[in-house]
């Protein structure tokens, strides 16, 4: 265990550690243990984690002012004897402010490990406005050698004109070599002007061109609040679970209640959680226009539609869809057994609707997997079209399509002809398919 501490004059805060070989008996009750050498500036917020061949390595990384740079920069230490000699390394930058303004808070350092690499990421403001990133350095033997960062910033979050929360990091990494980064940072989408959860990972995390959010901020949280009252996500924390097909991030963070409403809403906070990133679509034997409602990373067709995140038993054989931005062939189809020439609909999308036929059921649903949308704009054709409903929540017909230049809605039915039209007061629900009539060409804002 680590933490920063004021020394008796209050000149400063120094960094502390307690050591236990059973959760009961801890080294620090008996005595003040320090980690730095430098007791001349303030440590604070101290990350830590444990690695190497057999987790003797003890990683602690901080927050430092620079006696060079005259700004905070990023620091490290290790213990190789799983913190029980006392004896740390020399600590050492691992940041780098050299591209960056000078005189701006670098910090909240937060560590993974696994194996012989050592990953930190922490946020730095990367122009003179101050709007900050997330910054990534990381050693690949055990935090012995220089660090990736020392050389370039590292940067794992998409370059916008919005900042990344110093308050929020967290990262952690899975048995595989895969890492997970998350943080918050203000959602220029949301109604009230809230702070979301952002996310970025990647596979090769010592690549840092390969990490998710450098092209595009994903969004986790949905951003909502009531009354002009921003339910801001705050202080997320991320750990890795198995659950039986591989390793999946789970995530909680702190928000404003707001969909409870009223005062409750204004006042309290509530733990938010994402229990996964599935989605479980409603089939029977046969034909079924359905959608996919979540965000694709990879929109390969038998990608999107393979059901072993639930039970894998679910199968098809052929998918239809309409493209009504190609006048003069807009049927497209896909059956896995013709040969990719004969086939000429390869991707889909969380905007399509379509018609699927299932040749067995499986557990009654088929499993999909992607990301939560935030805002999703489908263009509408003058005549009919063919969408989904990417949407986490149900409306009716009326108050979906406001401002939409419709006459008919249809959707499925079970029995012949297996389309019905549907009222104004009909509800839409994710996971649904849709047939929409259109007078004009339109551009459908799906965000709720």
């Amino acid at each position: 265990v680590i933490w920063s501490e004021y020394t008796p004059d209050w000149m400063h805060s120094e960094m502390f550690y307690s050591t236990s070989t059973d959760g009961i008996n801890w080294s620090g009750t008996n005595e003040d243990s320090p980690i730095r050498t430098d007791l001349a500036v303030s440590a604070y917020d101290p990350d830590i984690t444990v690695g190497g061949g057999t987790d003797q390595f003890v990683h602690i990384a901080w927050s430092q002012e620079s006696p060079i740079s005259g700004t905070s920069e990023v620091y490290y230490t290790r213990s190789t004897d799983a913190g029980t000699g006392g004896t740390w390394d020399q600590e050492k930058v691992i940041s780098n402010d050299q591209t960056g303004p000078g005189n701006l808070w670098i910090g909240l350092p937060k560590m993974a490990t696994v194996g012989n690499n050592v990953f930190t990421i922490w946020d730095q403001p990367l122009t003179t406005d101050g709007k900050n990133e997330i910054c990534l350095s990381f050693s690949n033997n055990d935090g012995a050698n220089d660090w990736s960062s020392l050389v370039t910033d590292n940067v794992i979050s998409f370059e916008d004109e919005s900042t990344a929360d110093w308050g929020s990091l967290d990262l952690i990494t899975d048995p595989n070599g895969a890492a997970y980064a998350i943080w918050t940072e203000y959602d220029e989408s949301s109604p009230d002007g809230s702070t979301e959860i952002h996310f970025s990972m990647s596979h090769t995390p010592d690549n840092p061109t390969t990490w998710t959010g450098r092209q595009e901020d994903i969004i986790l949280s949905y951003p909502d609040g009531e009354d002009g009252i921003a339910a801001d996500a705050l202080y997320p924390s991320v750990d890795i679970a198995n659950f039986g097909d591989g390793w999946e991030p789970q995530i909680i963070w702190s928000e404003l209640n707001a969909q409870d409403g009223g005062a409750k809403a204004i006042q309290n906070n509530e733990i938010h959680y994402i229990p996964d990133m599935t989605f479980d679509i409603p089939i029977h034997l046969g034909w079924n226009l359905i959608s996919v409602p979540l965000i694709q990373n990879d929109t390969n067709i038998s990608v999107v539609l393979d059901d072993s995140q639930g039970d894998g038993n679910t199968l098809w054989d052929n998918v239809k869809y309409y493209d009504s931005t190609d006048s003069a062939d807009p049927w497209k189809g896909h059956n896995p057994s013709y040969p990719s020439g004969l086939n000429d609909l390869s991707t889909m999308d969380h905007k399509m609707g379509f018609w699927i036929n299932i040749t067995a059921i499986g557990d009654g649903n088929l499993t999909i997997y992607g990301d939560y949308g935030t805002s999703t704009q489908i263009d509408l054709k003058a005549g009919w079209n063919m969408v989904g409903y990417p949407a986490q929540s149900d409306k009716t017909v009326a108050l979906s399509l406001v401002g939409i230049p419709y006459t008919v809605v249809e959707c499925y039915s079970p029995i012949t002809p297996y389309l019905q039209v549907i009222t104004d007061a009909y509800s839409m629900t994710a996971g649904e398919g849709y047939w929409i009539y259109v007078t004009a060409d339109a551009t459908w804002t799906v965000d709720w």
